[in-house]
């Protein structure tokens, strides 16, 4: 109650009828559920409401509908439970990354790539820049504390948030905003080992599927303001998009590499003719981003395997004096006027997104990681479990499939082979599965598919 007594008044609002709920689109949403998927603490699955789904959307649209009509959450939709999840890197976003470096060393440019990793701080702020939150200026203060904000910016993203309403900007209606407001009202969670309450004052609750959506829109406008900067000042790489597609492929037009993202992730493609105007392009990019950032109220987190920069090899070999030294490691000095200086580690192989990158798209390294993760899992299991003749054959293949050769083979529908020799490790990698599964089994077929000398390696 004390928390709710802190709120300003409401801004007053419009009904808008696109934004109540019908029972048609309530229906549909349930229809669309994914199934086999974990319950929560309420123990309601995907299966149980779509059981009898006119049944279900003829229950809930009451509910719905009110809380929409009156842009009041109920209480029991604000909270939750947390549970640990693993996340796995988007596969697409490291292949366009690898066919960037291979593209460039066909040109003979030099290429770079930029990994930012956003903290926390992103969701923290997010409320603030959508929409017009009831929050005092004791709060946002508070905010601004425990965010780490230096005090000369303070101003600067107090200015930002008072006009950077992005749900305004993109003409939503009043209504759909007050709806929005709500969300982020009296929104708490409890996690799944703990019995306290925790009361959310940043962002959404945690695990909340609207987090995700409404950080996507906010980092999405962040990075189209950034890539307008960055091609005023002439700091976008250089890599020319098609402007046709096959013929079993729909063409919209062609396609602009901006800035590919994943949750809080994305990367800043960059290229030159001589390594010496790379890396500068390098560092006048990222001190863009990097002010952009912090006057927006994120925290950019540097590391090898945070925010960090892939060069070549070559570069890093033979024309180190154009990167500066820091803790034994090469990387580049970025100035920020309200967040200091910080290092930039440069990198000759990135390990995230789930798998290795480097810049020679060279995909031995990673296969060697996958490979080392599958295994990883089979050798303690291999006599109690997969060798055990008390378990049925079904169930071990079953187990060997989705709890070690999916490790391996996750990725494995992107990778580039510039020669006959990572095909064939992938092969032998393969193969040395065979013993767990048996006579037959998925697995064995493609590896011998692989091995057939009447078939060669795909080329991509």
């Amino acid at each position: 109650m004390k928390h709710f007594a802190s709120y300003g008044p409401r801004p007053e609002w419009k009904l808008d009828i696109k934004a109540v709920p019908t029972l048609l689109q309530v229906e549909s949403t349930i229809r669309s559920l994914q199934k086999n998927k974990a319950a929560g603490a309420d123990s309601v699955t995907s299966e149980l409401l779509r059981a009898h789904a006119p049944a279900t959307s003829r229950q809930l649209l009451p509910v719905l509908a009110k809380a929409s009509l009156r842009a009041l959450e109920p209480v029991a939709f604000r909270g939750g439970e947390l549970f640990l999840l693993a996340k796995k890197g988007m596969d697409l976003i490291s292949l366009v990354a690898k066919t960037f470096f291979v593209h460039a060393n066909v040109q003979h440019q030099a290429a770079a790539l930029v990994f930012f990793d956003l903290k926390a701080a992103c969701y923290q702020v997010l409320r603030q820049a959508l929409v017009e939150t009831c929050d005092s200026d004791a709060s946002l203060l508070r905010l601004f504390h425990a965010l780490n904000i230096p005090p000369a910016a303070i101003c600067e993203l107090k200015e930002h948030l008072a006009k950077a309403s992005l749900l305004v900007e993109a003409q939503v209606s009043a209504h759909t905003r007050a709806l929005v407001t709500d969300l982020f009202e009296g929104t708490y969670f409890r996690l799944s080992t703990s019995a306290d309450l925790t009361l959310t004052g940043r962002g959404s609750r945690p695990g909340d599927p609207m987090a995700d959506i409404l950080f996507a829109f906010t980092l999405s406008a962040f990075v189209k303001s950034s890539q307008v900067e960055l091609g005023r000042r002439g700091l976008l790489a250089d890599w020319p998009m098609q402007s046709t597609r096959p013929d079993f492929i729909a063409f919209d037009g062609p396609v602009f590499l901006s800035c590919p993202a994943w949750a809080d992730d994305f990367f800043l493609p960059q290229s030159s003719h001589t390594f010496a105007g790379l890396v500068q392009h390098v560092v006048a990019s990222v001190e863009v981003l990097q002010a952009r950032a912090t006057a927006a109220g994120m925290t950019v987190k540097y590391g090898e395997d945070k925010t960090a920069v892939l060069f070549p090899a070559e570069l890093l070999a033979r024309h180190s004096s154009l990167l500066d030294t820091a803790e034994g490691g090469l990387g580049l000095y970025i100035r920020d006027s309200q967040a200091g200086r910080h290092f930039l580690p440069a990198v000759q192989a990135y390990k995230h997104l789930g798998g290795i990158l480097t810049s020679d798209a060279n995909p031995m390294p990673d296969l060697h990681l996958r490979f080392a993760h599958a295994m990883g899992v089979l050798r303690p299991l291999r006599k109690r479990l997969f060798g055990a003749l008390r378990f049925d054959l079904a169930v071990r293949r079953n187990l060997l499939r989705s709890l070690a050769v999916s490790r391996y083979v996750h990725s494995a529908s992107s990778l580039i082979f510039p020669a006959p020799s990572p095909p064939l490790a992938l092969a032998k990698d393969l193969v040395s599965f065979l013993p767990f599964y048996g006579t037959t089994g998925l697995v064995p077929q493609g590896a011998m598919r692989l091995l057939s000398p009447s078939l060669k390696p795909f080329m991509i």
